[in-house]
């Protein structure tokens, strides 16, 4: 082993070598550099790495290790996979892609690393089986340690190294680390897991940890080969959950397993992990196969475990295993049911269940299918669908007791059940106040309660200390209380309230600190105990609100020659404040212009280092200088801070390590002895360079060539325009276009200014965005509901690729901040992870509208459909409050027309919504909003309301619908689709009909059927389409397309995609599905073409705009009808604008791809539309651009289809179908009763 001073110098040899490795790299040509990256792959690079790591004889070892990466059709490629295992140690490791997808998904990823490194081979086995495709992986392995992947499962660095390690010493069966469960860029650690894997331990069984049965994953953990092949030989291959009982077989059969304290993979693809879809979840043939595993391992758990803690499993097995399944009842047959139910009593016979081990809901849900009672599960379920997890509570003398508002709907049910267990109840805490106080001292705030318990009812009492991690002991901390609205805003519970719940704590670091010299400083963390009718729980305080003032946490002071750093460790100890005593101490510091001088101080018996350093390790740049001067164990020193290398971003923040070298020590890191605050204050943060401060209190210079930063938000006196202002660090002499962009939407600031200093700090900017928005030419209106990022756009740019603007550090401690606009709250935040600023802009709801408590309370009465008298009022509401179009505004015209003297009322989602005149505006979830649909006479809507709304006798709901099918619809979609929610809302609406239109008699009979609606059907056409009449259309298309921005003489082709039920983002919201390549079709097309793209009113708020000016976006144009009248040819998938922009006569293209897909399994199709399309049929945007310039032979060829398609889809859209339809059902007159089911009216049409 070499010794201290030996290290030191291979440590310097080694930084001396990365650095000049740089500098080398940074002289090659730009050609080269990009040759090199190609041949940089991982796979080299590892190589390398093992190369210059190990002996020649080391390199001959056989395989130790294989990794067998398993590629299907849902984990298709490996490349993160073997990105993450090729330069992990053992270097002695195979890896085998086995390939079983149809199409070959990982070969072209797998080969080009097994290209590069030998160690990774190619498998492909199409359409095998996962497990046998494991076998066939094992087969070909003689590697005495075997590890089992998915495509995309990335493992943790030094991951396989630990577990394989950990097996060499204990001779376990295998190894079990944590696994962190991926969603987008993110990871997170279960808590359950947590707790388990909290401390190691070695050669454990199942009797020893009975709870790690929870652990189904098969991506954490590390085989011996031998134990692998004999302990699943007889786990059978020929049915679904082989993984569920392998897993739980693995763990029983073991000689012994370690559990390890470290995360190792990160994974959303492992079967443990990855929810199984529905329509597999509803097959009786799938519940069948898990129930008997379930039975298969229940005997044998039963064998190796204690009478109590195998209650225990089989009861979670029971209440929470099978809860999914219980989910998807009331979609399935009564033989779905009778196999659960008779299963569950089966297992359960002679058994008194752990009751203790199944959540609240769950064990409701399991005592009904005990009791055989059908009924009572779906009544469950579908509440939970509704309104979610959260439940209200009573506290009495003998405890908790959870009162689910579904409880007076069941047929029976034990009371006993609803005493709350340990796993109902759950402390959350959450930090969103951190600040260091003059003296010292922090200061901390947040919020503490027990979910489910009211704070004023059950006496909330919130306890904070700090804890020594090494000793256990505590320092109890003052708290204090305080209100905050705003917590209920962020708590998802409907049914308490938790504004009680804010708390403040200070704390002294100094009594962290040791008196006793002989003792070195420990770790410590905050502790939060809360009690609450009569429960206590104690937790660490894990979470920060990561987009307000806790985002960024400053460093505080030092005490005496110590400071205590703060770590956010959420996995563990949360707040934890870790002791750091440097060497070297900075007594003043300088940064002027590129020149740094300072003074520092050498901690008792250090030598004061000769020299100091300053290094960007990104780049390789590297500079020493001497001291100037030394008295004593202070020294001075001036150095100049190179320029960064040629391939530096603009705005890109890089950092400069600075470094004392004495010779005796390693090169070590000067501290700051006070806080962020006063080194901000010392040293301007404005500029391009300037001084900034590690977590541990050690001065670095930050540098990032563009630094625009904003320093406040600010609305007007008169609420109308947004200011931002801030400096901009940059060689600008000219304002930067500043925008606000959401994604789907982007407003440029009005009016920018910049004040160029030349010599006094930074330039100063300001940006003015007036938020009243004019469009589309007509009335003011409200920017779109969104969060928005600001940005900076250098010219050339696209506005949604500009630079995100930083907030300052003083603007941060204010947030987040909400501010009052005309009919917008703004709110402002920062991005979690840099800092940035975020706008929010959203609807203007009161202080007791805000957040989900709030809206129950105002919701209930509409649940229970009220009591208050009707008003003569008419409640329009479309496409869910985003648009005020359609035939209701055509209804609504017409009762304008007929000198109706009621009230009107539009329902929508913001004021970026323009209503007709004569018409009120009403945001959806504000309380006039809940008044009016409890209260309205007449409703009338075009699609569905909210999941609460309920009739009351007397109203009259007059549905329009919008638009004829082609996709099947409610019934007549498999049940596994759409959740459970919306199924029974759409049940509850139809019954709620007084009359249904339909635009022809095609659409009279699907609708009716399809909804179970057995009422009154009015088939007139669709008043939405009168005025596409040739003579209407001829006077409005030249005003209308003026106002869309097309250009005289322009061919305009609308684009108008449908939304796809299986395409979803992260956030389960869905997305748009754009088949036409704007790009190439605008190049084929050239100039004589522009394109409008409309997005369906499902994807609306999930679009993104092309940065194309060939694309114009009137996803948000207030009238489609005017889209119809200004476009010329018409490019359709599966939607129903077909059947609309038939009447205008012009040609349809349909871009269809997917069309076997969309027909077969997304949705499926009332009719043949190749057969019957009035255009072609197309999969590409090449032979849509060729139909397009073609148009007139293609509007020949489908001529007779064309007309066949009018003929039977709109043969009453002549233009006064408003008024036929009116009089249907007021023949009487406005705010007449409605004529149900009368056939007086000649215009009426009754289904």
């Amino acid at each position: 082993m070499p010794g201290h001073d030996q290290s030191q110098a291979i440590a310097s040899l080694k930084a001396t070598a990365k650095r000049n490795l740089r500098r080398v790299w940074r002289a090659l040509p730009k050609e080269q550099q990009t040759k090199f990256r190609r041949m940089a792959h991982p796979a080299n690079l590892a190589r390398v790495q093992r190369l210059l790591g190990t002996t020649g004889v080391a390199r001959l070892q056989l395989a130790r290790l294989t990794v067998v990466v398993l590629v299907t059709d849902y984990a298709p490629n490996p490349e993160a996979t073997l990105r993450s295992v090729v330069g992990q140690q053992p270097s002695a490791l195979d890896m085998i892609v086995v390939d079983t997808s149809l199409a070959g998904l990982g070969r072209t990823s797998a080969q080009a690393f097994a290209r590069r490194d030998g160690r990774v081979k190619y498998l492909a086995l199409p359409g095998a089986g996962e497990e046998e495709a494991r076998n066939r992986a094992v087969a070909s392995s003689r590697a005495p340690y075997l590890m089992f992947l998915s495509g995309g499962d990335v493992v943790e660095n030094r991951g396989l190294d630990i577990m394989y390690r950990s097996l060499r010493e204990t001779g376990s069966s295998f190894a079990v680390g944590m696994t962190g469960i991926s969603k987008g860029k993110s990871s997170t650690t279960p808590s359950w897991q947590r707790e388990i894997h909290a401390e190691p331990r070695a050669a454990a069984a199942v009797a020893d940890v009975p709870e790690i049965l929870l652990d189904g994953a098969l991506a954490n953990k590390l085989f011996t080969r031998d134990f692998w092949i004999s302990a699943t030989a007889d786990v059978a291959l020929d049915r679904e959950h082989w993984q569920y009982e392998a897993v739980a077989t693995l763990y029983m059969r073991a000689k012994s397993f370690d559990i390890l304290d470290v995360q190792v993979i990160n994974t959303s693809l492992d079967s443990a992990v990855r929810p199984p879809a529905r329509e597999l979840l509803c097959q009786t043939e799938y519940l069948s196969d898990r129930l008997h595993r379930l039975e298969a391992l229940a005997p044998v758990v039963r064998t190796v475990s204690a009478p109590d803690d195998y209650r225990r499993w089989l009861s979670g097995e029971l209440g929470n295993g099978l809860f999914r399944y219980y989910e998807v009842v009331s979609r399935t047959d009564p033989e779905y049911w009778d196999l659960l139910h008779a299963t569950v009593l089966r297992l359960s016979d002679g058994l008194e269940l752990d009751w203790n081990a199944i959540r609240i809901h769950n064990r409701l849900i399991l005592s009904a299918v005990l009791k055989d009672s059908r009924a009572d599960v779906v009544r469950i379920c579908n509440h939970r669908s509704d309104y979610g997890s959260s439940f209200p509570t009573l506290i009495t003398d003998s405890g908790i007791l959870a009162q689910p508002r579904y409880l007076a709907e069941l047929s029976g049910y034990d009371p006993e059940l609803l005493a709350c267990r340990d796993d109902d109840l759950q402390m959350v805490s959450r930090m969103t106040h951190f600040d260091w106080q003059p003296d010292g001292r922090l200061m901390i705030g947040g919020h503490a309660y027990i979910s489910s318990v009211d704070p004023a009812n059950g006496n909330l009492s919130i306890h904070a200390s700090l804890v020594n991690v090494g000793s256990g002991a505590t320092v109890a901390l003052a708290v204090e209380r305080h209100t905050d609205k705003t917590i209920d805003w962020q708590s998802n519970d409907n049914w308490t309230s938790y504004a009680e719940a804010g708390f403040t704590a200070v704390i002294d670091p100094a009594v962290m600190l040791a008196d006793d010299e002989a003792t070195a400083p420990a770790n410590w963390h905050v502790l939060l105990t809360v009690s609450a009718g009569g429960r206590t729980i104690a937790a660490p305080l894990r979470l920060r609100d990561l987009t307000g003032s806790t985002g960024q946490l400053p460093v505080g002071p030092m005490v005496g020659s110590s400071r205590m750093a703060v770590e956010m460790r959420a996995a563990t100890t949360g707040l934890t404040f870790v002791p750091v005593t440097p060497l070297y101490v900075a007594t003043s510091v300088d940064l002027t212009g590129r020149t740094l001088r300072l003074t520092v101080e050498a901690a008792d018996g250090v030598p004061v280092p000769a020299r100091v350093s300053i290094e960007s390790r990104k780049f390789g740049i590297r500079k020493t200088a001497t001291f100037q001067q030394v008295d004593g164990n202070r020294a001075v020193y001036v150095i100049n801070v190179p320029a960064l290398g040629s391939g530096a971003g603009i705005t890109t923040e890089y950092e400069w390590q600075l470094r004392l070298e004495s010779g005796a020590k390693g090169p070590q890191p000067v501290a700051w002895p006070e806080g962020t605050a006063e080194l901000e204050s010392h040293s301007d943060q404005t500029r391009s360079l300037r001084l900034g401060l590690t977590g541990y209190g050690f001065i670095t210079v930050e540098e990032r060539k563009s630094r625009i930063i904003a320093s406040t938000v600010e609305v007007s006196a008169d609420k109308r325009t947004l200011r931002i202002a801030g400096t901009a660090d940059m060689h600008v002499i000219r304002a930067p276009r500043v925008v606000l962009s959401s994604g789907k939407a982007v407003i440029p600031a009005t009016d920018a200014v910049l004040q160029v200093r030349t010599n006094d700090g930074s330039n100063a900017f300001t940006a003015d965005f007036l938020l009243p928005q004019n469009p589309w030419g007509g009335e003011e209106l409200m920017p779109e509901a969104g969060a928005y990022s600001v940005r900076f756009v250098f010219p050339g740019v696209a506005d949604t690729l500009g630079h995100w603007i930083p907030a300052s550090s003083g603007l941060q401690k204010q947030m987040p901040a909400r501010m009052d606009a005309d009919r917008l709250e703004v709110g402002v935040s920062r991005t979690s992870k840099n800092g940035a600023l975020t706008i929010h802009l959203r609807p203007p709801f009161a202080a007791d509208e805000v957040g989900r408590f709030e809206q129950q309370t105002l919701r209930t009465p509409v649940t229970l459909a009220g009591s208050n008298e009707l008003k003569d009022a008419v409640l329009f509401m479309c496409f869910g409050g985003r648009r005020a179009t359609d035939s209701p505004r055509r209804l609504l015209e017409e009762f304008q027309r007929r000198n109706s003297q009621w009230p009107m009322y539009w329902a929508v989602a913001d004021f970026s919504v323009p209503v007709p005149a004569g018409t009120e505006p009403v945001l959806i979830g504000s309380r006039l909003w809940y008044q009016l649909l409890t209260e309205s006479r007449i409703l009338i809507n075009n699609n569905n309301f909210p999941f609460y709304f309920r009739k009351r006798e007397g109203q009259v709901y007059i549905q329009t619908w919008h638009g004829t099918p082609l996709k099947k619809l409610g019934n007549d979609v498999a049940r596994t689709s759409f959740s459970l929610s919306y199924w029974n809302l759409m049940w509850r609406e139809a019954a709620y009909w007084d009359a249904l239109l339909a635009q022809n008699e095609y659409a009279a009979g699907v609708l009716a059927n399809c909804f179970g609606f057995e009422g009154r059907v009015v088939t007139e056409g669709y008043p939405r389409n009168d005025s596409l009449t040739p003579e209407r259309m001829e006077q409005s298309r030249a005003a209308i397309r003026t106002k869309l921005g097309i250009p005289e003489g322009k061919t305009a082709i609308l684009y108008a995609p449908t939304w796809r039920d299986d395409a979803k983002n992260a956030s389960r919201q869905y997305e748009m599905v754009t088949y036409l390549d704007f790009e190439k079709a605008q190049q084929q097309l050239g100039s004589d073409y522009v394109l409008l793209l409309r997005g369906h009113h499902n994807i609306a708020s999930q679009r993104q705009t092309a940065a194309n000016k060939f694309v114009i976006d009137v996803t948000e144009y207030p009238e489609v009808n005017d889209l119809y009248t200004a476009a010329d040819i018409l490019v359709n998938d599966y939607s129903s604008v077909m059947f609309d922009f038939c009447v205008t006569g012009k040609p349809i293209i349909f871009l269809t791809p997917d069309i076997a897909q969309y027909r077969d399994s997304t949705r499926g199709f009332y009719f043949d539309l190749e057969e019957k399309a009035p255009g072609p049929l197309l999969s590409t945007t090449e032979e849509v651009v060729h139909s397009i310039q073609n148009i007139s032979d293609v509007s020949r060829q489908y001529a007779p289809k064309y007309e066949a398609f009018v003929k039977t889809f709109a043969p009453y859209c002549d233009g006064q179908a408003t008024a036929r339809v009116f009089d249907a059902l007021w023949p009487n007159g406005p705010g007449e009763p409605l004529m149900v089911g009368s056939n007086s009216s000649p215009s009426l049409r009754k289904n």
